[in-house]
């Protein structure tokens, strides 16, 4: 069995169980299944996403979106004492955590629409412990910080040309000199549904969904190579986690 599918078995056991994980975000903490711990309230609006410190196992990053809305918020949520730090909110825009920095203290942020507090829409870095924020890029999509923590891989939306008005791109973005680097395009899908980056920081996994909505399967992308592989061809596979 080559690496690549090795490693492709190991993330097929990450999605379940990432998707048990934020499964529980809708249980009942009073009639929970044995093994099913409750952390915290879900708070209103509901938990969207979650995303682990890489410095501490104790901490998640917590995003928090009101449908229809455009109210959201982002806290730090300790599991062991149930305290929730905000970072961000707005009443009327959108802003999710993407992402943490190696170093367990900064994080970036994803900001859409006229949120209050932030000049422009795109990818921000806010210091949690400073609350110093600094604006990276306007391309704006999912998120993931490489090992080298000075460069982003972005998964987002194009509007491409008038010969493909949409299309799904990847790309890296330097940190500190703002420059991008587009390493994969597909002009036939619609949208995305999740994207997670290997422990080694070589591969990129993420859903592509096309005009079918049954189609959502995996991909991996090499980025060093810049080979894709399609890794699932049954639908219904969005969201993947990367085993540790």
């Amino acid at each position: 069995m080559s690496r690549i599918h090795r490693n492709a078995l190991k993330l097929l056991l990450s999605v379940l169980i990432s998707n048990w994980l934020f499964a529980c975000n809708a249980i009942d903490q009073n009639s929970l299944a044995p093994g099913i711990a409750y952390i915290a309230p879900v708070g209103n609006p509901p938990a969207d996403t979650i995303v682990w410190s890489p410095k501490t196992s104790n901490n998640i990053l917590v995003t928090a979106g009101d449908l229809g809305y455009g109210r959201a918020q982002v806290h730090i949520l300790d599991i062991e004492t149930g305290k929730m730090k905000l970072l961000a909110k707005t009443n009327y825009g959108d802003i999710w955590g993407e992402a943490w920095l190696p170093d367990g203290k900064e994080i970036v942020l994803l900001v859409s629409g006229a949120t209050k507090g932030f000049s422009q829409s795109g990818l921000w870095i806010l210091n949690t412990e400073t609350n110093k924020m600094e604006y990276i890029i306007e391309k704006s999509g999912a998120a993931v910080v490489l090992p080298d923590s000075n460069t982003l891989a972005i998964l987002t939306v194009d509007l491409a040309s008038t010969q493909h008005p949409r299309q799904i791109s990847i790309s890296l973005a330097d940190i500190q000199t703002k420059k991008t680097e587009v390493i994969y395009t597909n002009q036939e899908a619609t949208t995305y549904l999740g994207l997670s980056l290997s422990s080694s920081g070589r591969f990129l996994v993420f859903s592509l969904q096309f005009d079918n909505t049954d189609t959502d399967n995996l991909y991996i992308l090499d980025v060093q190579t810049k080979n894709v592989i399609q890794l699932t061809s049954d639908g219904g596979s969005t969201f993947p986690q990367w085993s540790p």
